[in-house]
């Protein structure tokens, strides 16, 4: 059973900036963190960053976050069948596909053997290598939901 409240302040944890590696600039704070159904796109859970930095925006909204959390879901299941060569490996032979959805940056990868999808998605000037290396240290967080199904 997925706890609510866990992986809730599991994905705001993820929210904010860290160091991918000692000593290196820190990552910049990402825009929002989704966990989706692989399914239907549905958005299990999400957090979002409020950002006056960059204004407020059309992507701000719940809605539009329900509408790229679909159109990135559709992609990936796309690319996932097609294999698609354009993907970063991630470990244990899974892979992590990067879209521009509006003027954000997406990356998408599926939970280990699960139902879920882990979607980040980030301000256009996020580079997408440094997107992927988060999201591959954000999937090993959620190791107990390795091999879990819906429904």
């Amino acid at each position: 059973m997925i706890h609510s409240r866990n992986v809730q302040a599991l994905l705001d944890g993820m929210l904010g900036g860290c160091d991918v590696l000692e000593g290196t600039v820190p990552v910049p704070a990402l825009h929002s963190v989704a966990l989706l159904s692989a399914e239907t796109g549905s958005i299990i859970s999400f957090s979002k960053q409020h950002d006056l930095e960059h204004g407020p925006a059309e992507h701000d909204s719940l809605n539009n976050l329900r509408i790229m959390a679909l159109l990135v879901k559709d992609k990936f299941s796309s690319d996932e069948k097609k294999s698609c060569e354009k993907g970063y490996d991630l470990d244990g032979g899974h892979r992590a596909y990067t879209y521009d959805v509006e003027d954000l940056h997406a990356s998408v990868t599926r939970i280990p053997d699960s139902d879920l999808l882990l979607m980040l998605l980030a301000h256009r000037d996020f580079p997408y290598g440094l997107l992927n290396m988060k999201l591959k240290a954000c999937v090993k967080s959620f190791a107990q939901l390795y091999g879990y199904r819906l429904g």
